[in-house]
């Protein structure tokens, strides 16, 4: 191929910028090949497209000498424009980068250049592995030659908008969202430059991307694929294949507005502005960008805590996974795929059961030495102010750095929650907005508590109204409250850094010196210090600190929105925390004068017991109420010998009733469709149940309950209800054909829908005049169940999921270890489940752990099983 330069006019160009500050196709021959968008008052998008394109010089004359192209004239054009930048002096370059640090939008970002658009990124590949950004340079530089012969050639393609699909897909390969492809196409690229290798290659991956998942992907690498052809005369048909014109319709709320915004990358300007609006909240980890996360949509997400539902119960998680080496084209036997995922399954389990250095909690030794440093500087600091009479500024200031530090410390708060803390004489004075509070009279600290989402909820469906400025309540077990004054704020007069300055003067050398990691030894720290190891004392007791120590502790998350606490229990446990993480260091030093202590351990403060962030939880009183109504609702039926249709209906919904009941309260039960598909396969000697009522196909959120004695006795009950139920209504089906919706039922039946055999499993009948016999079978769901409940009693069972509000707060009171509490629950990690046999958790032990608070619960709320008089042929 003879050799076809790629000439710019670096004069032209740049009379035309000094001129005119565009660049005009008249000025140089480049025109539309390059820059043919107006730079207007915002040269740094100039600024960034000529260092993208010096950053590929090298690689750019790599590939244009194999394919024999001249860009000796481009390169050129590069440094002529370089110049120009550079002749405009350093005070021109640091205002194009403080605008770009600003984040201001790029003329032409959005524009039908297709160039401009590809080098307006300073690094696009910034964010990916160094092994792949390889990938995405060379694809830009093959985008970038073919390009430019087609416009130097006025080569015809079948649509204009094929170049900005390609460029599109470049941008979106650098999201490590799409790590994959790259990864897919670092395998398949040939290893010389063959243009028509390299087509084949981008077609084969360009198959394999899905067109409804990924459609800018998989149009974008059919599109410069195509172009390739174009430029240089491959003869390719396949390339042609299912690939879209370009012409994007714009219909209703989209008029006006840019076709392409919605695709914006993350590194564009106009991100901040469009990229939440597709509702998925994703995170990505790991050199191979594996999704981690990624939660419900925020419609269904409102939608879920109307109805008592964690969004996160359902988000999805495959941070246990596999990657295929091979081609999906060609899989591996199912023996083996199975064996290298429970091989990779097991190092996990095991990874999970080993007890780590965990270096991101504080050493007990290190947090000891802080305390005894502490001390030691405070006592010198009041010794020199008590034997002087007076003191110095310096030292008054140190004295009161202090006290601010062991605040921070004490109660895990930074330093602006220490200085906007307010000091009330009650409670009751406390403000509408606070972090952190105190009463000196009353020897507590209060701590503000955020409800969990949940949604709004009438008080009429409370059955009573929720606090207004709900409340955690701390006693002064340190005795820091001595030197705080009531006033509105005490600290408010004091300046973080000077606070820094002084601990890193006075505090942090002593540290060093004794061994404590740096990490620990700032001002800073001193607020993770306490709560991070409080957190690791425990197993399963990040819940319980979080809300100790007002921290968004995203490990607890999902239980946080199911349970209240007591606030006798958290200010024990608080109590219990410092005294067993701070009590021998204090113990162990030489007892000195209470004002010449910092910290002086306080006898335990009885705080009154009351509850906190129980607006969605029905209470013990109010579920009593509910379970006996519906307990003498049943021995009102079974009590009498059904004769009609209707009394048979009544009868089975509320026996169906009584049964859902006691599961949904002592398993935790979601509110889905078909939560429990068969109930014969409830163990009779361990009395344990597997659950799968969420939508994950590895399995791992299934999860066992126990039942407690008296649920077993009314699940065999039900099944013998549902016996008699049917011989007295034989047209009744026994069979309902129901949606597979969860991946329990398509991976079990192997298809859309199946038919759920209603002899088995809990369901309703409810009146319907389409069907012949005057009623028709309905599922088991939330919606179900609170409308039951609520037709016996209003407003105790307050939204789908109460049972499962009501256990888990329950279960938190009783003591149960928060390490049975998750599993039950389906919040274990993975290798903590009850139920696999790899798993760290005994089953045995666990049933143990849990039978007697169940067994407790189910005296408390007064519910018993249902005893059905036997029914004779005749009376059927």
């Amino acid at each position: 191929m003879a050799s076809t330069p790629i000439t710019p006019n670096v004069h032209s160009l740049s009379t035309a910028i000094r001129e005119s500050g565009t660049v005009d196709p008249a000025h140089a021959d480049m025109g539309e090949a390059v820059l043919q968008v107006p730079l207007g008052p915002n040269p740094p998008g100039l600024y960034r497209v000529v260092n993208r394109l010096a950053n590929l010089r090298s690689l750019l004359e790599e590939v244009a000498d194999v394919l024999d192209v001249d860009v000796i004239p481009l390169n050129a054009w590069v440094d002529g424009v370089c110049a120009y930048l550079h002749d405009k002096g350093a005070d021109w370059r640091g205002k194009a980068q403080a605008r770009l640090a600003k984040g201001e939008s790029l003329r032409g970002l959005y524009s039908s250049n297709a160039v401009w658009c590809t080098l307006c990124l300073s690094d696009p590949s910034a964010q990916l592995t160094i092994d792949v950004r390889p990938v995405v340079d060379r694809l830009t530089v093959y985008y970038l030659i073919s390009r430019c012969l087609i416009v130097r050639d006025q080569c015809s393609m079948q649509s204009p908008h094929r170049a900005y699909e390609a460029q599109l897909a470049l941008r979106r390969l650098c999201d490590p969202a799409h790590t994959w492809v790259l990864i897919a196409l670092q395998r398949q690229l040939p290893e010389g430059e063959n243009v028509v290798e390299m087509v084949a290659c981008l077609i084969a991956i360009r198959d394999r991307v899905d067109a409804r998942k990924y459609a800018s992907l998989n149009k974008g690498l059919g599109a410069l694929a195509d172009m390739l052809t174009v430029a240089f005369r491959v003869s390719s048909v396949a390339v042609f294949r299912n690939r879209s014109t370009g012409h994007l319709e714009r219909r209703g709320p989209t008029e006006g507005r840019h076709p392409h915004t919605p695709d914006a990358m993350p590194e564009d300007d106009g991100y901040r502005e469009v990229g939440g609006k597709n509702g998925r909240d994703v995170e990505w980890v790991g050199p191979d960008h594996a999704l981690v996360r990624d939660r419900p949509h925020d419609d269904l997400a409102d939608d879920l805590l109307g109805k008592g539902i964690a969004p996160d119960e359902y988000a999805v998680d495959n941070a246990i996974h596999f990657e295929l080496e091979e081609d999906p084209g060609s899989l591996l036997p199912l023996s083996v795929l199975w064996a290298r995922a429970r091989a990779r399954a097991r190092h996990v389990q095991m990874a999970a059961q080993h007890l780590p250095s965990m270096p991101s909690v504080i050493a007990l030794a290190d947090l000891e030495a802080i305390v005894a440093v502490m001390l030691q500087e405070y006592a010198a600091a009041m010794a020199a102010r008590l034997a002087g009479g007076s003191s110095s500024i310096r030292n008054d200031r140190l004295i009161e750095m202090l006290r601010v530090a062991a605040i921070m410390l004490i109660h895990g708060c930074p330093f602006t929650d220490v200085r906007n803390l307010v000091a009330v004489n009650a409670p009751v004075d406390l403000p509408s907005d606070y972090e952190l509070a105190c009463s000196p009279e009353h020897r507590v600290w209060m701590r503000a508590y955020r409800l969990p989402e949940r949604g709004s909820l009438a008080a009429d469906r409370r059955g009573y109204d929720p606090e207004t400025w709900p409340r955690v309540l701390l006693p002064d077990v340190c005795g820091l409250l001595r030197w705080v004054e009531t006033s509105a704020k005490p600290f408010s007069g004091l300046s973080h850094d000077a606070m820094r300055r002084m601990w890193k003067e006075h505090v942090q050398p002593l540290l060093l010196n004794r061994g404590v990691i740096e990490k620990w030894t700032r001002f800073d720290a001193l607020a993770n210090a306490l709560w991070v190891r409080a957190g690791a004392m425990r197993e399963g007791d990040q819940l319980t600190c979080s809300v100790i120590f007002g921290r968004n502790d995203p490990s607890a998350k999902v239980a946080n929105h199911y349970t209240r606490f007591n606030r006798s229990a958290l200010a024990a446990r608080y109590e219990e925390i410092v005294r067993e993480l701070l009590g021998d260091v204090l113990q162990s030093l030489p007892r000195v004068e209470d004002e010449r202590s910092l910290f002086v351990l306080q006898g335990p403060r009885m705080i009154p017991a009351s509850w906190a962030g129980n607006d969605r939880a029905p209470t013990t009183q109010s579920l009593a109420g509910l379970v006996g109504a519906s307990d003498s609702q049943c021995q009102a039926f079974l009590n009498q010998t059904p004769q009609t249709v209707k009394e048979w209906v009544g009868r089975h919904n509320a026996i169906t009733r009584h049964t859902a009941l006691g599961l949904a309260v002592f398993t935790g039960m979601r509110g889905v469709h078909v939560p429990i598909v068969d109930l014969s396969v409830v163990d009779d000697r361990t009395r344990t149940l597997l659950l799968r009522e969420k939508d994950m196909p590895d399995g791992r959120h299934t999860r066992m309950v126990v039942l407690p004695d008296e649920v077993y006795a009314q699940v065999l009950v039900y099944l013998q209800h549902l016996q008699a139920l049917f011989s007295a209504l034989p047209w009744l089906p026994s069979q309902m054909n129901v949606p597979a919706t969860k991946h329990r039922d398509r991976s079990a039946y192997g298809a859309k829908a199946y038919a759920l055999d209603l002899r088995k499993t809990l369901f309703f009948l409810v009146e319907d005049a389409k069907e012949p016999c005057g009623w028709r079978p309905e599922q088991l769901s939330g919606d179900a169940l609170k409308r039951e409940c609520d037709n016996l009693t209003a407003n105790v069972w307050a939204v789908d999921n109460a049972g499962r509000h009501f256990l888990r707060t329950e279960l938190a009171a009783r003591d149960v270890p928060p390490a049975v509490i998750n599993p039950l629950f389906g919040h274990a990690n993975f290798g903590e489940e009850a139920w696999n046999r790899h798993s760290a958790l005994d089953p045995v032990g666990y049933r143990r752990a849990l039978g007697p608070a169940l067994e407790a619960l189910c005296r408390d709320i007064g519910y018993r099983h249902c005893a059905i008089a036997a029914v004779t042929d005749s009376e059927h």
